[in-house]
């Protein structure tokens, strides 16, 4: 039984294997025809599998284009005829075409082994390559590293070393100044401040100035006929021991002058009292 199927390809079943394979040899021998065209029809043994759908020729639909293909029965065509020899061509053609079906299927499937063999030398490479780049990146991030910390450890050095030197001059300036302290201590022992030697000196001046003043305003003792007037103030007291710069004004130098004199009991001289515009030489004569 034929079972046709697309594709002009057709099923050819049997009931024993002997007469499959007599029918097969038949056929690859001579050119068998199933229509009035003159293309043969090729036979090649075929594995049945369960998944393997035909149409049976029962089932074929018997249209006029049918008819006129089925005109003739199938028949093998006889030697030397115009059918044979275009059979004979047409099984050329067929052979040719599937020994270079063949030779492509071989060359693609060469073709794809050698792509995959590239493809997976490549991949080999490729890796490779990734794990050159990330060895150098890390090479690279050490070598970062490295130098960080390099730089770091010379700051702290660098540190440590104005650390040392900042407590070095510290320790000097506070040795410097121990030293330094019992010396100006003794030096200001022995000489006194000047400002506190002044304040001194005017506590002294006026002690002595409220001594004398308390002494004028007490009656003058009885002097004997002959005995020398007592010195004054300014011979008791110069100013140059009191350390003290008597006024320069004339005024307040003349009411002192009356104080003292008055407090001794002494007689005070006369006022050189004279008119504007007269001369006060001592050699000249008043002019009327």
């Amino acid at each position: 039984m034929i079972e046709a199927g697309p594709q002009e390809k057709a099923l050819l079943n049997s009931q024993g294997s002997q007469l499959l394979r007599k029918q097969l040899d038949r056929c690859s021998e001579g050119s068998f025809l199933l229509t009035t065209f003159p293309r043969p029809v090729t036979m090649e043994p075929m594995d049945q599998l369960d998944d393997e759908e035909g149409l049976p020729e029962k089932l074929v639909i018997k249209n006029q284009h049918f008819h006129e293909e089925r005109e003739q029965p199938p028949r093998f065509a006889q030697p030397g005829s115009f059918e044979y020899e275009y059979a004979r061509r047409w099984k050329a053609l067929i052979e040719m075409e599937k020994q270079q079906q063949d030779q492509v299927d071989r060359d693609i499937k060469e073709a794809r082994e050698k792509l995959e063999m590239e493809m997976e030398a490549a991949r080999h490479e490729h890796q490779v390559m990734l794990m050159r780049q990330d060895w150098m990146r890390r090479q690279e991030l050490r070598r970062m590293e490295e130098l960080h910390n390099q730089v770091q450890k010379q700051k702290q050095l660098e540190l440590r070393q104005e650390e040392e030197r900042r407590c070095r001059e510290e320790e000097m300036r506070r040795q410097q100044e121990e030293t330094t302290r019992p010396q100006q201590e003794g030096f200001k022992g022995a000489f006194p401040d000047a400002r506190e030697q002044e304040i001194r000196m005017g506590q002294m001046a006026m002690g002595g100035a409220t001594g004398i003043n308390n002494r004028g305003a007490m009656p003058p003792a009885p002097v004997p006929a002959g005995t020398p007037a007592p010195p004054g103030p300014a011979t008791m007291m110069p100013s140059g021991t009191l350390g003290l710069t008597p006024p320069t004004t004339e005024r307040f130098g003349q009411a002192a002058t009356m104080e003292k004199i008055g407090a001794f009991g002494g007689t005070p001289p006369a006022l050189n009292c004279a008119a504007p515009g007269a001369e006060f030489a001592p050699n000249k004569r008043r002019r009327y």
